[in-house]
């Protein structure tokens, strides 16, 4: 099943991780953003996503550690603003880890 469809797939329950802007965004990306010290999220590039899962071991220390894939949901916080949640998918185990994160 390919990561788009598996993104409607979500751990019930699940805590979710507050997604904030990414403030050293490189031009020409559209929409980096940070879900934590150590991890960037953006679209998801079924190409891209293809030539992480599928590279070698011995060209990973070459490239960018690939965490895995999330699905991210518009949520409301208690003052009503829209803030982008990522949730972790159902049976993926490569992704970071989901931490409470409940500023919204």
């Amino acid at each position: 099943m390919s990561p788009a469809f598996r993104a409607m797939d979500v751990e019930p329950r699940a805590k979710g991780v507050l997604l904030e802007p990414f403030v050293h965004q490189v031009g020409g990306h559209s929409c980096v953003l940070r879900f934590n010290e150590t991890t960037l999220c953006k679209p998801l590039v079924p190409r891209e996503h293809q030539f992480y899962e599928t590279l070698p071991a011995e060209m990973r220390k070459f490239t960018p550690q690939y965490k895995g894939v999330v699905s991210v949901r518009f949520e409301e916080d208690e003052d009503r603003n829209l803030c982008l949640i990522a949730y972790p998918l159902k049976g993926d185990h490569g992704i970071v880890d989901i931490v409470d994160n409940s500023d919204c």
